[in-house]
């Protein structure tokens, strides 16, 4: 087995045994579950079977309560609310879902969303100045300001309160708002991992508790949630693993205009849709806006009940992100490019740095290069001097840019994505401060990517009932990914070609079995080396092709290793 395999660890027979009878499930299965951590019959079964019912109280969150009050009073009195947001999708759906909540209570409330380009991240300079002239004794921010101590400050000293609903992480000094909404901070609550529009909808929820109101129309607004869930990339597991298979069944027949109408624009009208729909189809029609433009036209999307109006913000929404895909290859030849001119061998982080380079995009090429070279990669637009930046797992990347924060004008994020802005003149020290960390922090066994098996399986066992049964595994995502199984002297059957622009299509057998079709996306490069007839162990997860109305088993490669006999 080549050493960048990883074979889970070994667990008790009994565990497995047990579970395995108890639910009525394949051993196989059972020792997957127990290995992820699922060993009580409890703990599976709530796994496999999640449940509404199961979402924590929102009460939990701690804060809760006063901004509970708060929005009950501006309720009661009828007062404007204006919600402050972000431009990518968490923040419009998250901003969308406020909105059509206070428009049920006949609230008259406003969307404030800061253009990516003109004014940045969070509560911007203009943002706030907009804030304090729109008349307003309320606002709450959605999945920003935890950051934004000094801009809080102001409205608050101005007679405006300001509720944070928030789920990056904090500096050591939190803003003086009136409450924060935020997992992260102050403990209490039982899950961290709620992305932004999470915490809204646990806004809503207590919301709707408080008044005692029926919770089924906030249930219809899971679509939106599940979107978010996915988009922002947090981890499918817990109560996200409830909102994102709620969410995913409640978009399928939404209700939301505005989904409908986008739903229909990228031909997905009417069909199944799971997490690759909405984290590779979807998100990016939606982040297209917020990276070239104007993201409050999302959340007019969101928001309408005109599908005239629906139907042209959608398209305008797909004919930007065909836009967005144009300058993001650009912008990542000439990124391969500088990558060339850097002996990476010595480097442990990608730190590149262009005039030219679109702020909005910049972020999809960082991930790009993660991707390719598995470490962490910032770029920065020289003439903006805003950056974005994306990492590898075992490197925390907004604690590493903490560190560097005395050479940067504001930065936020989490551990696996950040953003910032530098003036260039501080560009080269920061490239080398950061470098200089990462080279610290980072072994060199980190920079190799590690496939991780969760189980080794015969051919015999790739079975449709295999298959089955962790689909039950679903949403697949962040800290949920597909199982990953290891079959061992596998042969190749036929021919093996290139289809689409880098990816290896083949066939293979166990002895005395037929063949199993197999595609391993963007592993082109091995089929030079992959010949009818020869025998390999391959890594891959279970999924099936669909062809006029058939449904086969299809091994997704991770990786082959070609035996020499």
């Amino acid at each position: 087995m080549k050493k960048n395999w990883v074979l889970a660890e070994s667990v008790s027979e009994d565990k497995v045994e047990r579970l395995s009878k108890e639910l009525g499930i394949s051993k196989i299965v059972s020792e997957i579950l127990v290995s992820r951590g699922y060993a009580t019959t409890e703990k599976a079964d709530k796994f496999l079977n999640p449940k509404i019912e199961d979402l924590h109280s929102p009460f939990l969150m701690p804060q809760m309560e006063q901004a509970v009050n708060r929005i009950t009073q501006a309720i009661k009195a009828k007062e404007k609310i204006l919600i402050y947001g972000d431009y990518d999708v968490d923040g419009t759906t998250a901003a969308s879902l406020l909105y059509n909540i206070f428009r049920k209570f006949g609230l008259t409330t406003e969307v404030y969303i800061p253009n990516r380009l003109a004014e940045g991240y969070g509560l911007t300079e203009k943002g706030v100045e907009y804030c304090s002239s729109s008349y307003v004794n309320l606002i709450i921010t959605v999945d920003c300001g935890v950051t934004n101590v000094k801009e809080v400050g102001f409205l608050q000293d101005n007679g405006i309160d300001v509720i944070v609903t928030d789920h990056h992480e904090s500096e050591d000094k939190l803003p003086p708002a009136f409450a924060i909404l935020n997992p992260k901070v102050g403990g209490g609550y039982p899950f961290r991992e709620l992305c932004g529009c999470g915490i809204a909808f646990k806004l809503g929820q207590a919301i709707c508790e408080r008044l005692g109101l029926e919770t089924q129309e906030l249930m219809n607004c899971l679509d939106l949630v599940a979107l978010a869930t996915v988009c922002d990339v947090t981890p499918l597991v817990e109560e996200n693993r409830i909102i994102a298979k709620y969410g995913m069944k409640t978009l399928a027949n939404t209700q939301n205009t505005g989904l409908q109408a986008l739903l229909e624009s990228v031909g997905l009208k009417n069909h199944s849709i799971d997490t690759r729909h909405l984290g590779f189809v979807l998100g990016p029609q939606i982040n297209a806006r917020g990276r070239l433009g104007e993201a409050k036209d999302v959340v007019k999307l969101f928001t309408t009940a005109d599908r005239e109006e629906a139907d042209k913000i959608a398209n305008k929404l797909k004919q930007e992100n065909i836009e967005r895909r144009s300058i993001q290859e650009k912008i990542l030849e000439e990124a391969l490019q500088e990558v060339e001119k850097i002996n990476l061998s010595e480097k442990k982080a990608i730190v590149l740095a262009k005039k030219g380079w679109h702020p909005g995009v910049i972020g999809i090429v960082a991930s790009r290069l993660v991707e390719k070279f598995h470490r962490p990669a910032i770029l920065i637009d020289e003439d903006s001097g805003r950056g974005s930046g994306r990492s590898i797992s075992s490197f925390h990347l907004y604690n590493t840019l903490s560190q560097c924060k005395k050479l940067l004008t504001n930065f936020g994020g989490h551990r696996l994505a950040a953003g910032l802005t530098i003036e260039p003149k501080n560009i080269q020290l920061f490239k080398e401060e950061f470098e200089t960390l990462a080279f610290s922090q980072l072994m060199s066994e980190e920079l190799i990517p590690k496939f991780f098996i969760d189980k080794e399986i015969t051919h015999q066992e790739i079975t449709e009932d295999l298959f089955n049964e962790v689909r039950r595994f679903a949403p697949f995502g962040v800290g949920n990914p597909r199982p990953v199984f290891l079959t061992e002297r596998l042969q190749v059957v036929g021919y093996p070609k290139i289809v689409g622009k880098n990816h290896i299509k083949f066939k293979v057998r166990g002895e005395g079995h037929t063949g199993i079709k197999a595609i391993g996306f963007n592993l082109g490069g091995i089929s030079k080396n992959l010949a009818t007839g020869q025998y390999i162990n391959l890594i891959y997860s279970l999924d099936e092709e669909r062809w006029l109305g058939e449904s086969n088993i299809l091994l997704k490669v991770k990786d082959i290793e070609i035996l020499k006999t």
